[in-house]
Protein backbone atom coordinates (compact mmCIF):
# COMPACT_ATOMS: atom_id res chain seq x y z
CA UNK A 1 0.00 0.00 0.00
CA UNK A 2 1.52 3.52 -0.92
CA UNK A 3 1.32 6.74 0.62
CA UNK A 4 0.45 9.46 -1.77
CA UNK A 5 0.76 12.92 -0.27
CA UNK A 6 -1.83 16.48 -2.06
CA UNK A 7 -2.06 19.60 -2.19
CA UNK A 8 2.10 20.60 -0.98
CA UNK A 9 3.20 23.15 -3.71
CA UNK A 10 6.70 23.83 -3.94
CA UNK A 11 5.96 26.49 -5.82
CA UNK A 12 3.98 28.46 -3.06
CA UNK A 13 4.79 32.12 -3.12
CA UNK A 14 5.33 32.06 0.33
CA UNK A 15 7.67 28.94 0.04
CA UNK A 16 11.31 29.88 0.03
CA UNK A 17 12.82 26.59 0.29
CA UNK A 18 11.31 23.33 -0.97
CA UNK A 19 10.21 20.56 1.77
CA UNK A 20 12.60 17.53 2.15
CA UNK A 21 11.33 13.87 2.02
CA UNK A 22 13.13 11.12 3.41
CA UNK A 23 12.44 7.38 3.84
CA UNK A 24 14.12 4.53 5.85
CA UNK A 25 15.53 1.85 3.48
CA UNK A 26 12.61 -0.29 3.54
CA UNK A 27 10.23 2.78 2.71
CA UNK A 28 8.24 1.60 5.95
CA UNK A 29 8.14 5.28 7.16
CA UNK A 30 9.26 8.76 6.29
CA UNK A 31 9.77 12.40 7.55
CA UNK A 32 9.20 15.30 6.06
CA UNK A 33 11.52 18.55 6.80
CA UNK A 34 9.83 21.23 6.53
CA UNK A 35 12.12 24.93 6.19
CA UNK A 36 11.41 27.70 8.74
CA UNK A 37 10.18 30.81 6.81
CA UNK A 38 12.97 33.90 7.48
CA UNK A 39 9.48 35.99 9.02
CA UNK A 40 9.28 33.13 11.54
CA UNK A 41 12.92 33.98 12.41
CA UNK A 42 12.62 37.30 12.92
CA UNK A 43 9.43 37.70 15.13
CA UNK A 44 11.85 35.34 17.51
CA UNK A 45 14.57 37.39 17.81
CA UNK A 46 11.92 39.66 18.38
CA UNK A 47 10.10 38.54 21.04
CA UNK A 48 13.55 37.49 22.43
CA UNK A 49 14.32 41.25 22.57
CA UNK A 50 11.24 41.91 23.93
CA UNK A 51 11.17 39.38 26.81
CA UNK A 52 14.98 40.57 28.01
CA UNK A 53 13.58 44.09 28.21
CA UNK A 54 10.51 43.19 29.99
CA UNK A 55 12.40 41.60 32.39
CA UNK A 56 14.60 44.56 32.88
CA UNK A 57 11.65 46.82 33.36
CA UNK A 58 10.34 44.30 35.89
CA UNK A 59 13.45 43.85 37.52
CA UNK A 60 13.54 47.60 38.33
CA UNK A 61 10.32 47.92 39.70
CA UNK A 62 11.37 45.19 42.33
CA UNK A 63 14.29 47.38 43.29
CA UNK A 64 11.82 50.35 44.42
CA UNK A 65 8.99 48.28 45.63
CA UNK A 66 9.16 48.12 49.49
CA UNK A 67 6.55 47.31 51.60
CA UNK A 68 2.86 47.81 50.35
CA UNK A 69 3.44 50.63 47.55
CA UNK A 70 0.55 52.27 45.44
CA UNK A 71 0.35 52.61 41.53
CA UNK A 72 1.14 56.49 41.87
CA UNK A 73 4.34 55.74 44.07
CA UNK A 74 5.76 52.85 42.16
CA UNK A 75 5.02 55.07 39.42
CA UNK A 76 6.79 58.24 40.86
CA UNK A 77 9.50 55.77 42.49
CA UNK A 78 10.22 54.63 39.09
CA UNK A 79 10.23 58.29 37.80
CA UNK A 80 7.45 57.28 35.06
CA UNK A 81 4.57 59.79 33.62
CA UNK A 82 2.24 57.66 31.57
CA UNK A 83 -0.03 55.37 33.82
CA UNK A 84 -0.61 52.89 30.98
CA UNK A 85 3.24 52.39 29.80
CA UNK A 86 3.91 51.54 33.87
CA UNK A 87 0.80 49.13 33.97
CA UNK A 88 1.74 47.26 30.23
CA UNK A 89 5.66 47.14 30.88
CA UNK A 90 5.90 46.90 34.74
CA UNK A 91 3.65 46.16 36.67
CA UNK A 92 1.32 43.31 34.54
CA UNK A 93 4.30 41.44 34.02
CA UNK A 94 5.35 41.52 37.32
CA UNK A 95 2.19 40.36 38.55
CA UNK A 96 1.99 37.62 35.94
CA UNK A 97 5.35 36.17 36.72
CA UNK A 98 4.10 36.05 40.48
CA UNK A 99 6.52 38.35 41.73
CA UNK A 100 4.19 41.12 42.71
CA UNK A 101 0.84 40.35 44.45
CA UNK A 102 -2.31 43.05 45.02
CA UNK A 103 -2.80 43.66 48.46
CA UNK A 104 -6.70 43.23 47.49
CA UNK A 105 -6.94 40.82 44.91
CA UNK A 106 -10.81 40.66 44.75
CA UNK A 107 -10.86 44.15 43.98
CA UNK A 108 -8.11 45.18 41.24
CA UNK A 109 -9.43 48.68 40.41
CA UNK A 110 -9.86 49.78 44.00
CA UNK A 111 -8.05 53.35 44.56
CA UNK A 112 -7.02 51.50 47.87
CA UNK A 113 -4.94 49.36 45.68
CA UNK A 114 -1.35 48.37 46.76
CA UNK A 115 0.99 45.91 46.00
CA UNK A 116 3.66 44.19 47.39
CA UNK A 117 6.64 41.66 46.54
CA UNK A 118 5.15 37.87 46.86
CA UNK A 119 8.90 35.57 48.05
CA UNK A 120 9.73 34.38 44.68
CA UNK A 121 9.76 38.24 43.90
CA UNK A 122 11.95 39.18 47.03
CA UNK A 123 14.12 36.14 46.24
CA UNK A 124 14.30 37.42 42.35
CA UNK A 125 14.87 41.21 43.56
CA UNK A 126 17.82 40.04 46.21
CA UNK A 127 19.36 37.99 43.50
CA UNK A 128 19.35 41.04 41.44
CA UNK A 129 20.85 43.33 44.16
CA UNK A 130 17.99 45.41 45.30
CA UNK A 131 19.06 45.13 49.01
CA UNK A 132 15.55 43.22 49.65
CA UNK A 133 15.64 41.01 52.40
CA UNK A 134 14.61 36.91 51.99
Amino acid sequence: MGLVLQGVRHDAPQCTAAAAFDTDDERSSFVVRLPVHPLARQKTLATAEVTAQVTAEVDRLLRVLEGDMSRADLQAALGLKHAEHFRQAYLLPALAQGWVEMTMPDKPNSRSQRYRLTASGIRRASRRGSGHGA
